[in-house]
């Protein structure tokens, strides 16, 4: 609406005690007559109040806006003069309250009939004695109505095309987001592949290639003479950083391999197994999605690993509860945390984790260490 309909009702009703006061005084009414009118305006002050109770039932609403044009012919009837112009006046309050809260359909048929209710003095008169006077004013006022009327109707008409364009163009930047996602989430998907595949032809040839090796340099370590000194212990230092090599190999697919939810319980399970820290959790997940899986895998990862490393924690707290509109994070340790601390490798890399499937993710240094985060599950 232009006006909120508590505004309008307010002052629609100012202005009627207002004009009806002043017809009231211009008519010099008798007692008889007065009562009579204060029972039309406490009727339809009574009915303006309890308007508010059909508003959410149009037809009633509507009804209540005949019954209000009624009220104002019988004002105007039972005036001491053929017309009033003070109560005459009173049709174009009805007609701008029903066209600013009514639909425009309703509101027409509301006007309509305020219109011709309120000619109807006016051909009474006709009929008894034609007069140009009559006959201008009666026009003069029906101009004027209509004119009420198309002006409130193209402001409504105006501001419903404006909230239809303001609706139109938020569902498309909607979309547009959606669209990016989609974009985004193929292109994670696709990055997901290559990794994957990365990963099994690293562990597949180059794997097993120094597995290989390790074992040719071990058959070599039985055939080395005894004495050779030198050549042992240089067949031990090959062995050495062979076994190393393989070790950063298996880190280096471990890191582009994907998770599972078995893999997170696995991990947690491990971790409790190889430390003294209690570990209370709750993980509720149920997205398929290996992206926001393997995610989550890396934050517990790195937290786990933060908490013993940075902070001693002897207690930590792991809530991963997945609703409706994606996966809620928090993890807290008791660990000690420096005042001064800075945001390390492992934490700008789950932030990046994180930010990249359109999430966030916050750090806090009170009482232990908190990480709280949410991811969309697209």
């Amino acid at each position: 609406m232009i006006v909120g309909k508590k505004k309008i009702t307010i002052i629609k009703l100012l202005v009627f005690i207002f004009l009806i006061g002043i017809g009231i005084i211009y008519e010099n009414m008798s007692k008889e007559r007065l009562t009579l009118y204060i029972i039309f305006i406490s009727a339809f002050l009574l009915l303006n109040i309890s308007k508010k109770i059909f508003r959410k039932k149009e037809l009633f609403y509507i009804i209540s806006f005949v019954i209000e044009i009624l009220i104002i012919f019988l004002i105007e009837y039972y005036s001491r003069y053929y017309i009033n112009y003070i109560f005459h006046s009173l049709y174009l309050i009805t007609i701008i309250d029903c066209t600013l809260n009514l639909k425009i359909k309703s509101a027409l048929f509301i006007s309509i009939l305020a219109v011709l209710t309120s000619l109807i003095k006016y051909v009474n008169l006709l009929t008894i004695a034609l007069n140009f006077n009559t006959i201008a004013e009666m026009v003069f006022f029906l101009i004027l109505s209509v004119l009420v009327v198309s002006s409130i109707l193209f402001l409504k008409y105006y501001k419903i095309e404006k909230e239809n364009k303001e609706k139109l163009l938020k569902e498309l930047e909607n979309s547009h987001k959606k669209l990016i996602e989609s974009s985004k989430l193929d292109a994670l998907l696709k990055l997901q592949k290559q990794r994957t595949n990365i990963a099994r032809e690293i562990h597949d040839t180059l794997g097993h290639n120094m597995m290989a090796t390790i074992m040719q340099l071990e058959m070599l370590s039985l055939k080395i003479d005894a004495k050779d000194t030198e050549a042992i212990n240089l067949t031990v230092n090959i062995k050495k950083e062979v076994r190393e090599s393989l070790n950063q190999v298996r880190n280096a697919v471990n890191t582009l391999k994907y998770f599972d939810i078995n893999g997170i319980e696995k991990l947690i399970g491990d971790f409790i197994s190889k430390s003294n820290v209690k570990i209370d959790k709750k993980i509720e997940l149920y997205t398929r999605n290996d992206l926001i899986i393997s995610c989550i895998y890396r934050i517990i990862q790195e937290s786990l690993t933060n908490s013993i490393r940075h902070g001693n924690a002897s207690q930590i707290s792991i809530n991963i509860i997945e609703e409706n509109k994606g996966v809620n994070i928090l993890i807290e340790d008791n660990g000690k945390v420096l005042e001064n601390w800075e945001i390390g490798f492992g934490l700008k890399s789950m932030r990046e984790r994180v930010l990249e499937l359109s999430g966030y993710i916050e750090f806090e240094s009170e009482n232990g260490f908190k990480i709280s985060g949410f991811i969309p599950t697209f």
